[in-house]
């Protein structure tokens, strides 16, 4: 994972998680500080399966998923190019509702972000069994907030 954070005069800084986290003590402060998103709920699965799918499971790519909030929209691109570039990850989509042209208001109440679906291609992901296991990240900028 990363850590995304600006030091108030528009500095850029994006380290991965392993580099901030050494030892089992800093691991534990950095850990408290994310908000780690949930598994979505069968019951939530189900819905939107029938109601966005048509009943198409494999479409279903976001029951493993987390969100990364950036302090402004620059921190948001390093962001990004920092996850496309991580030899560890296969970016498989992007969905880009940042773009000018998604109409924001329209489809989603103005809600905007860069969702990207990935797997992990580490050899622990290999060895569990997970190198296939499709998951999303959503990229927020913190100054798209309302």
């Amino acid at each position: 994972g990363f850590v995304v954070r600006g030091d108030g005069k528009d500095a850029r800084l994006v380290r991965r998680w392993s580099e901030l986290v050494r030892d089992k003590e800093s691991e534990e402060a950095a850990d408290a500080a994310v908000k780690w998103a949930a598994v979505k709920s069968p019951e939530r699965a189900i819905e939107k399966l029938v109601r966005c799918y048509d009943g198409k499971v494999s479409r279903l790519l976001d029951v493993c998923r987390q969100s990364i909030l950036f302090e402004s929209s620059l921190l948001l691109a390093d962001g990004l190019q920092a996850i496309v570039m991580d030899p560890d990850v296969e970016v498989l989509a992007a969905h880009n509702r940042l773009h000018v042209d998604y109409e924001a208001n329209r489809i989603s109440l103005g809600y905007r972000d860069v969702k990207l679906n990935m797997r992990l291609t580490t050899q622990a992901s290999r060895r569990l069994g997970l190198d296939y296991h499709v998951f999303e990240v959503a990229s927020l900028s913190l100054a798209f907030r309302g």
